[in-house]
């Protein structure tokens, strides 16, 4: 964990953090030679996104990877590569047990995405989201053993659960299902993941930005990750901005805006 917020904070320069012996380009092209090889076609990486590739199935189906999750942990891990690689294309292509798994109620967890995300699904069948602050959305996601679904409105009748009841649920349920948090901690600025890859939930869990609590910054990395910092301790918040800057210039984070939880209130802050 400590590794990859000095990967972050090495975007800075080396007057920051010592910089990783790891490439995110390394990464990106063992994927897709992984892709080529159990017999995808057309794979090519979204314009304006380099985290996300698209590829074609065997069977003419389009799908969508997404690079960040198992980047971080190649970063954390770099003589594991061609493991970390394997396991997320099994996932991405459609070999996991969570395909065929019964959906339940207490499968139901709440994280935050960015709002650009939606785009990305039909129309006729979108997330159910709704508004956070900033840039950001609360979305509902279906978690598995090894993968994530976000949920749609046919999701929730299934469940028999309106969608007012369902964020709820799946708030509660952040903190039954996250496991083990992991921290770190370097220039004042923290960065928070869990294993369950469920992290971007704890903002939005109960008790978690309450009032009475001292006010914090945050931004929103990945789909695993935030970092968050102090709100009164200056030169952090400065720090953070300054890698909130860097990491949207190499179109490396999830979200362009800060937030901030004062008093159990989450706002958007410059």
């Amino acid at each position: 964990m400590r590794g990859f917020l000095l990967f972050l904070l090495a975007l800075l320069g080396p007057g920051i953090a010592h910089g990783q012996a790891v490439s995110f380009a390394t990464y990106r092209d063992a994927y897709i030679a992984a892709l080529e090889a159990s017999g995808m076609t057309d794979i090519r990486q979204e314009p304006g996104d380099a985290g996300t590739l698209t590829f074609k199935t065997p069977d003419g189906g389009e799908m969508k990877a997404f690079l960040d999750n198992g980047f971080r942990q190649y970063v954390e891990n770099p003589g594991q590569l061609h493991e970390i690689v394997g396991r997320f294309v099994r996932i991405a292509t459609g070999g996991s047990p969570d395909a065929t798994a019964p959906l339940t109620a207490d499968r139901l967890v709440a994280l935050l995405r960015p709002s650009t995300m939606t785009k990305d699904f039909p129309p006729e069948s979108p997330p159910v989201s709704r508004p956070f602050a900033g840039d950001l959305i609360e979305i509902i996601a279906i978690d598995g053993k090894e993968t994530l679904r976000y949920a749609n409105t046919n999701d929730l009748n299934a469940l028999g659960l309106a969608a007012d009841a369902a964020f709820s649920l799946a708030e509660s349920n952040v903190l039954t299902r996250i496991g083990a948090i992991d921290e770190a901690s370097d220039s004042g600025i923290t960065i928070t993941a869990a294993d369950s890859g469920l992290a971007t939930g704890l903002p939005v869990a109960p008790g978690y930005c309450a009032a009475g609590k001292p006010d914090r910054i945050y931004l929103l990395v990945d789909r695993e990750h935030f970092l968050s910092v102090q709100a009164d301790d200056e030169a952090a918040a400065r720090l953070l901005r300054q890698v909130r800057t860097a990491m949207v210039a190499d179109q490396a984070t999830m979200s362009s805006k800060l937030v901030k939880c004062s008093n159990g209130v989450w706002e958007s802050v410059r």
